[in-house]
């Protein structure tokens, strides 16, 4: 099925356009080209469910022909996880995006670990279809577990093929003969009838060579009766092998010593190989603005935080826990009802972003955007949030200059006609009463032609200031001079109303 051929069956409209996330579907020659290009699996459903529309990479990452995939999703997912999966769907036609990680099915039926994000497909304010992205993130799982794998079967060494197997005789202080090590070490049996010490200790690292001396001499001297240590060992091909030797002392009646070696080069590329995305991810962090974080919600923790974040907070919260009360402290009050709301939002699993004020110990205040999206177990409950936190201190800065340039007197700098009008608008629709007084200045034509216009606004803006101060504390006010008005008007207290006219009876605007 095309792109366009999708969008007619999930479309209710012939006129309203579709949206994702803000993105506008209505133009298909150029938005499916954004679709086929991700490096992910992307793939719509129905309100029932039902894959309309997948790119390239959806039967590429599950095998199946392009045909098989115009199925409900259950017909990809193994049974023992169909409600869970249904439980996000069903949030995502309820308008919410979710993040989690499930299983899919092959064709093979070898199961692969997504990593998964759905979100809703809009139209005239209606949820009509679900919007999909899904990452085949097994190998990076299959990783870790061989990682785990490989640590707990070097703990139980009858599980697992030992390497090289020979003995060490303390009486006599020689190496019994071992096939598997002379063959290990590259050495030629017909002319070696024994391994001294010397040539073993050569094909130990130097780096290996002290601490391996040091639990020797203790299991020696009796201090203990087994140990384990990893050791870099000069293989037949010249090469140092990261192995792991386990050292223990026979159960027979002999005094011998058995020491056998583990081959760890499959953890020693895992290593390397978890090292090197480790330092990737780190410097992608570091080069970003923004502080990226992921906090456990339900005690608080600082799972993890890009140095971002240190830069917006300036301290990193005691033991990593960014509690309550440790952020209600630092907000400014003016925030506390909508960072309340936030939170509340976010345990209830749905995704929300915040504008707030951090307000610092020498009177600094800091306008803070945070994103946070929650993600879930497969059981459905939150294993925790993924934060996005941005410092838009000179956005808001330039933001309220704008404002004021706007709404204010470039003279005077007080407000004017636009800010007169809002005030009175948000007056009326809150049923405010109120009366206009206005304030005319006859002469300033003649001090603007005898002294010039740099005089004539110098005593506008004294004659101002001093109506300003002048003025009672509940009266705005508002002058009007030539083209530029401002005026005086307040709302009638139950003080001043019975000496002022019907709301809205008189509105005086002199000018020149």
């Amino acid at each position: 099925m095309t792109f366009f051929d999708a969008m007619q069956r999930l479309s209710r409209s012939s006129t309203s356009p579709l949206l994702i996330g803000g993105l506008e579907l209505s133009h298909p020659e150029r938005v499916e080209p954004f679709f086929q290009q991700s490096t992910d699996a992307v793939f719509f459903f129905n309100h029932f469910g039902e894959i309309v529309y997948f790119n390239e990479n959806l039967p590429r990452m599950l095998g199946y022909s392009e045909d098989t995939l115009y199925n409900h999703f259950a017909v990809f997912s193994p049974p023992e996880q169909n409600d869970s999966v249904t439980a996000f769907f069903e949030r995502a036609l309820a308008g919410e995006t979710v993040h989690y990680t499930a299983q899919g099915l092959h064709i093979d039926q070898h199961r692969l670990t997504l990593k998964i994000t759905n979100m809703p497909i809009e139209q005239d304010g209606r949820v009509i279809g679900v919007y999909g992205i899904a990452r085949d993130i097994t190998r990076e799982k299959q990783l870790e577990e061989d990682v785990v794998q490989i640590r707990s079967q070097l703990e139980l060494t009858e599980q697992i093929l030992e390497l090289v197997v020979f003995h060490y005789d303390p009486q006599t202080r020689t190496i019994e003969y071992s096939p598997s090590l002379i063959n290990y070490l590259g050495l030629d049996p017909k002319q070696l009838k024994e391994l001294s010490n010397e040539q073993l200790h050569k094909r130990i690292h130097p780096r290996d060579f002290d601490p391996l001396r040091f639990q020797m001499i203790r299991l020696l001297d009796g201090e203990i009766e087994t140990f384990e240590q990893e050791v870099s060992v000069l293989n037949a091909k010249h090469q140092y092998q990261l192995l792991r030797l386990k050292v223990l002392r026979r159960d027979d009646q002999s005094d011998l010593i058995s020491l056998i070696l583990y081959d760890l080069s499959e953890v020693s590329e895992a290593r390397r190989q978890l090292a090197l995305e480790r330092e990737q991810t780190r410097e992608i962090y570091e080069a970003l603005d923004a502080a990226i974080s992921q906090i456990d919600l339900s005690t608080g923790r600082l799972l993890f935080h890009s140095k971002g974040f240190f830069q917006i907070f300036e301290e990193l919260p005691q033991d990593l826990i960014l509690s309550l009360d440790c952020l209600f402290d630092r907000l400014d009050p003016r925030d506390v009802p909508a960072m309340k709301q936030f939170i509340r939002r976010l345990t209830s699993g749905k995704s929300s972003t915040i504008q707030y004020r951090l307000v610092f110990p020498d009177g600094r205040r800091k306008w803070i955007e945070d994103q946070q999206i929650p993600v879930f177990q497969l059981d459905g409950s939150i294993a925790y949030t993924n934060s996005i936190m941005h410092d838009i201190t000179l956005q808001k800065e330039y933001e309220e200059r704008l404002q004021q340039l706007a709404m204010n007197d470039s003279v005077t700098g007080l407000p004017n006609r636009i800010s007169l009008t809002e005030t009175i608008k948000n007056w009326m629709q809150t049923n405010t009463t109120f009366s206009i007084l206005s304030i005319s200045f006859n002469r300033i034509s003649e001090i603007n032609n005898a002294f010039g216009h740099t005089s004539g606004d110098q005593w506008i803006q004294a004659t101002s200031a001093l109506l300003y101060t002048s003025k009672p504390g509940e009266v705005f006010l508002v002058i009007s001079v030539a083209m530029n008005t401002r005026c005086s008007f307040r709302p009638a207290s139950s003080k001043t109303s019975r000496h002022t006219p019907k709301p809205y009876s008189r509105y005086l605007l002199h000018q020149f």
